[in-house]
């Protein structure tokens, strides 16, 4: 671009910008993810945000408060009802997704039989039922213990993994190249 005349203005709007662009949203999509992990991490050792401020877990509490009282007060008890039964139908959802989803590692974990997949689904359906019979925080919290202990175990499995991913793709791009 420079042989052609172009100016440094119009080589970094042109060809740096466009480029770099790409890898500047990937990098601030992480960056704003670990910023989360990272105060959900001191909150939960107790060193995040005092009680005046406003933290996410606080403002879903507060929230879901709020959204039943108003609710109640426009509706009347019908309002409640309504909230409830959406909220069992999205956890309906996602218990379908989850079992669909965890079906295979089950299978994969401990055989692909009868027994393994019904007392996986027993267990979930337990679950269910005392998370629905739970205060809503306390199933917060088993969520965030459910997705940490899933992130755990997913990295003690993908860390002994990455050469054989690594080989997988150098195969890959042997047979790309050769095509």
């Amino acid at each position: 671009a420079r042989t052609l005349g172009a100016g440094a203005f119009s080589i970094i709007f042109r060809h740096v910008l466009p480029n770099t662009l790409p890898s500047l949203v990937v990098t601030a999509a992480l960056s704003v993810g670990g910023t989360i992990l990272e105060m959900a991490g001191l909150s939960f050792l107790g060193l995040g945000a005092e009680m005046p401020m406003a933290e996410w877990g606080v403002l879903i509490s507060e929230g879901m408060d709020l959204l039943q009282t108003s609710m109640q007060f426009h509706l009347g008890e019908f309002g409640v009802i309504f909230i409830a039964v959406i909220l069992w139908l999205f956890s309906f959802s996602t218990f379908i997704g989850i079992l669909f989803y965890a079906r295979s590692n089950i299978a994969y974990l401990f055989g692909d039989n009868w027994a393994s997949q019904t007392a996986y689904k027993v267990l979930d359906l337990v679950m269910l039922f005392i998370g629905g019979l739970a205060a809503y925080t306390v199933v917060w919290d088993l969520g965030d213990i459910g997705i940490g202990l899933m992130t755990i175990f997913n990295m003690i499995v993908l860390i002994p993994m990455a050469s054989e991913a690594v080989d997988a793709l150098r195969k890959y791009e042997r047979e790309e190249m050769g095509r």
